[in-house]
């Protein structure tokens, strides 16, 4: 600030310089290595240089600025749906905003305001690359390979017919949850690399749940290919594990286990042509298959976190399908979000309105300082009335404290400007550091602290009435958020994100009933488009488990892990009908070699579809009543196999695919009895998280 008082005196480009380097420092958290961190910088920089352009075009006209400002700050707080550096940098580019538009400052004056930016963003970067703590996956990475070891541990043991290391299994999986969710410099954002690193934890989270609720207590079939399998699997998930812990490991290849996994399936197809003697023997063989394919697709996610291109499984699979696990994608989460039910798309437009009334409140008005209204707004606003009462009452009570502080320093400095300067930094300090370590209400009173002795610096001598109309400009914020929440969708965003978890397990069943549909009877146009929306489903679902971490309510964090653990089941269920929609384009229709086989499957998935429509109801907030999942379709299925002309090996093939698609059914079916779903958040943060 100093140096921009003495390049650009008697213009408020110091005023953009504090700012710039305050919210870029202290609120934006831009996370990952020195490289990640400096592009986000450099982001902030640009996107900061646009606002402030609009700002000051904007800011000279009243309708002008009420309409930029609604614009401006409706998409600044909808890109938070895009998580990582975009939205932590969103907070600091919006207080630039607001400052600059309240302004209202000729044209003349854009050239020293930008300059005044770029002074603070020149300060900014050193000091998030070198002062602030590295923002690193690291410990993250770590866990998850510490969990692979020990997978691939229990699984080489189940290759020789040992008992897994529970112990160490459970251990591995609290280390991860850990790295995870109590990591506040988790992955997240728009880096290829952070998203396909959440998914591999998530996955290895399955794996693990798989082995704590049973799924391979059961003994290994013992048929050559089989045997390969499990082996090759423990390898694979050893080498994920090296490679993830150092860089300098071989590269992890899933080729070996997905050309087993293939020729596993020729050896089950010779089994049942030789009788039917063999159908139990090859139903019990579909734990291990499901593992083989869980290791393949870890290995894919793997990759993409290490930054390897992808491998060409179709050298080694020439009659199935693996799908490549779906990667969020910019665009698509902008289109899926941009419509009413989006409660991103209401944040944005509660965001927008209540900032844009600020400023035609502030400009008809004539309030001195109008920015203070925005950022009252911006700071006090949360996602349900009651909570924004109760932190408006906090804010307009740290704003009092904060005043009084700043009387008394404006009184003892007796004009004198090195005192306001030394004094300024303690402020600066405070500001940054009282919100995190001593709350809000302590942390509004540092912040008002901060801005009055500010402008008391840029606009010299200092006069008491700056520390008036910063109480009066937070009373008028305050007054404005409570009317916005209480108007706008009080009920708030936690609601339409917990119903995003409801409408993906809607997605999932009827995923799982039309690919059922297509492997019994033939791939239709909804097998091709299903996947993808419900992939789409699951990753919106998410957000309930990040807006829950970003919660200051006690016990956050464990809140959050039940919804990752519930989303994990949905995983099964989705990664299921996946798999079925896959295969159902791989070979001939079920009903073309084995009709008799449709009616159970189709049944099953019933019941299947039964038991995660109460999970959905439930997760809506309706209880309904609850239905006897208990039942299962394998021994019909195996019954009528049993009696069926298994010499061809177009039937046995067939048959196969009807005895390997009840499993997946299975799985779907224990996934959501599993399934618990975690009391409602009663707290929501506020727009600027």
């Amino acid at each position: 600030m100093g140096l921009s008082l003495w390049l650009l005196p008697g213009t408020p480009a110091a005023l953009i310089t504090g700012f710039a380097v305050l919210t870029t420092v202290a609120i934006a958290d831009f996370g990952g290595m020195r490289i990640d961190q400096a592009r986000a910088v450099g982001g902030t920089t640009l996107a900061g240089l646009v606002v402030i352009t609009v700002g000051v075009l904007a800011g000279d006209r009243l309708w002008t600025a009420v309409i930029a400002s609604f614009i401006v700050t409706g998409l600044l707080t909808f890109v938070a749906v895009l998580h990582g550096s975009v939205a932590s940098g969103a907070p600091a580019i919006m207080i630039i905003y607001v400052v600059t538009v309240s302004l209202g400052v000729p044209l003349s004056t854009l050239g020293p305001l930008l300059v005044g930016w770029l002074v603070g963003m020149a300060f900014a970067l050193p000091l998030t690359l070198f002062v602030l703590p590295r923002r690193t996956t690291a410990p993250v990475r770590q866990a998850t390979a510490s969990a692979l070891h020990a997978l691939a541990d229990a699984v080489r043991r189940r290759a020789t017919g040992e008992a897994p290391d529970n112990a160490s299994l459970e251990a591995a999986g609290a280390a991860l949850r850990n790295s995870y969710f109590g990591n506040p410099f988790r992955a997240a954002g728009l880096s290829t690399r952070n998203q396909a690193l959440q998914l591999l934890v998530a996955q290895v989270q399955g794996l693990l749940a798989a082995f704590a609720n049973g799924a391979y207590a059961t003994d290994l079939v013992r048929t050559p290919a089989t045997v390969r399998l499990v082996t090759e699997t423990a390898a694979n998930l050893e080498s994920i594990s090296d490679a993830l812990d150092d860089s300098r490991a071989t590269a992890p290849s899933g080729l070996a286990v997905a050309a087993t996994w293939e020729g596993q399936w020729g050896e089950a197809v010779e089994m049942l042509t030789r009788g039917p003697g063999e159908v139990r023997e090859v139903s019990d063989m579909f734990p291990d298959r499901a593992l083989g394919l869980a290791a393949v697709r870890t290995t894919m996610l793997a990759r993409r976190t290490l930054g390897l291109p992808r491998e060409d499984y179709s050298r080694v699979i020439g009659s199935h399908t693996i799908p490549e696990p779906m990667m969020p994608s910019v665009w698509r989460e902008l289109k899926s979000n941009a419509n009413l039910r989006s409660p991103w798309a209401r944040l944005a437009l509660r965001a927008s309105t209540g900032i844009a009334l600020a400023v035609l409140v502030v400009e008809l008005v004539g309030l001195a300082h109008g920015f203070w209204v925005m950022l009252g707004v911006v700071s006090v606003l949360r996602l349900d009335p009651f909570t924004t009462l109760k932190t408006g009452a906090l804010a307009i009570a740290g704003t009092l404290i904060g005043a009084l502080l700043g009387i008394l320093v404006i009184v003892a400095d007796d004009r004198n400007e090195p005192w306001m300067w030394a004094i300024f930094v303690v402020a600066v300090f405070l500001a940054t550091w009282a919100p995190g370590a001593l709350g809000f209400m302590l942390g509004q009173a540092a912040f008002s602290l901060f801005v009055i002795i500010a402008f008391s610096l840029v606009d010299w001598p200092p006069e008491l009435a700056t520390v008036e109309q910063r109480v009066v400009d937070i009373c008028i914020g305050v007054v404005l958020s409570i009317v916005i929440a209480s108007l706008m969708w009080p009920r708030g965003l936690m609601r339409g994100l917990i119903r995003n978890v409801a409408d993906a397990i809607n997605v999932g069943t009827t995923l799982l009933n039309a690919a059922l549909a297509s492997l019994i009877n033939g791939p239709t146009a909804a097998t091709a488009n299903l996947p993808g929306e419900a992939n789409v489903a699951v990753i919106r679902a998410r957000e309930v488990v990040e807006l829950t971490l970003s919660s200051s309510k006690p016990g956050a964090a464990g809140t959050a892990l039940q919804w990752q653990a519930l989303l994990d089941h949905l995983r099964t269920l989705t990664v299921a009908g996946h798999l079925l929609a896959s295969w159902s384009y791989d070979r001939p229709p079920i009903d073309q070699f084995a009709p008799e086989l449709g009616n159970p499957l189709e049944r099953e998935c019933a019941v299947v579809t039964q038991t995660w429509s109460e999970v959905a109801a439930e997760v809506d907030g309706d209880l309904g009543s609850l239905v006897d999942t208990s039942t299962t379709s394998l021994d019909e299925v195996l019954g009528i196999a049993s009696t069926m002309d298994l010499s061809s090996p177009e039937v046995a093939d067939r048959v196969l695919a009807a005895i390997w698609g009840h499993g997946w059914l299975a799985m779907s079916l224990r996934a959501g009895q599993a399934a618990v779903v975690p009391a409602a958040p009663t707290t929501t943060p506020a727009l600027t998280t």
